[in-house]
């Protein structure tokens, strides 16, 4: 009689689990959802009127059973779907959202030290994003040029509010020479959906041939 009994509460358990199997709610790019980007859903559901709604973002739906999330931090995620007509019934769903990974620093793609010429055409510094599946662009806003001349010799200049050289940075570049040491740090930046600016942990260094 006690084993009948477990085996009638392991069946209703499987019931009660089973019932929702065939709703899901999947993120289609990397699995996560990001702060600041519209992050494609699809809602898998055998009902064709469904209502999809979420805390601490916003969806947009986009046809197809297909829908653009936002959300607003880091952290939990509820979505939850319901239905529009017919039986009632509210399924949900805990993602995790993450903020943007960091960006790395790129001055040139060539990827090996400059001669004194090719150093002297590059106009900024840019940040990269390798292999992240979202259209996100990440700006630097300061960082700081060292030049460390042949003889030893030492200068330097804060590059502000902007990912381009400016006038003084310019004119650091342009006296570069075989020989030189060209160190690029402290470089501050955002990307999308940032409230602050993030340090990045790199940096670049360059030995003019």
């Amino acid at each position: 009689m006690k084993m009948k009994a477990q085996v009638t509460l392991l069946l209703l358990g499987a019931l009660t689990t089973s019932g929702f199997s065939q709703y899901a709610i999947i993120p289609l790019k990397m699995g996560v959802l990001y702060v600041g980007v519209d992050n494609p859903v699809r809602i898998q559901s055998p009902k064709d009127s469904v209502i999809l709604s979420i805390k601490g973002g916003t969806a947009q739906e986009i046809g197809g059973g297909m829908y653009n999330i936002r959300v607003e931090k880091p952290g939990e995620v509820v979505i939850s779907i319901a239905s529009k007509t017919g039986a009632p019934f509210n399924y949900q769903e805990t993602l995790r959202a993450k903020r943007i990974p960091d960006a790395v620093p790129f001055l040139n793609a060539l990827n090996r030290d400059l001669t004194a010429g090719e150093f002297k055409k590059i106009k900024g510094l840019t940040m990269l994003l390798p292999d992240f599946d979202f259209d996100v662009r990440c700006t630097p806003n300061q960082y700081k040029v060292v030049r460390i001349a042949a003889n030893g010799q030492k200068e330097s200049v804060v590059n502000e509010k902007s990912a381009k050289f400016t006038e003084k940075t310019d004119e650091i570049i342009a006296r570069a020479k075989t020989g030189d040491t060209y160190i690029f740090t402290k470089i501050k930046y955002q990307c999308t959906g940032d409230a602050s600016d993030r340090v990045c942990g790199q940096s670049l260094v360059y030995f003019i041939q």
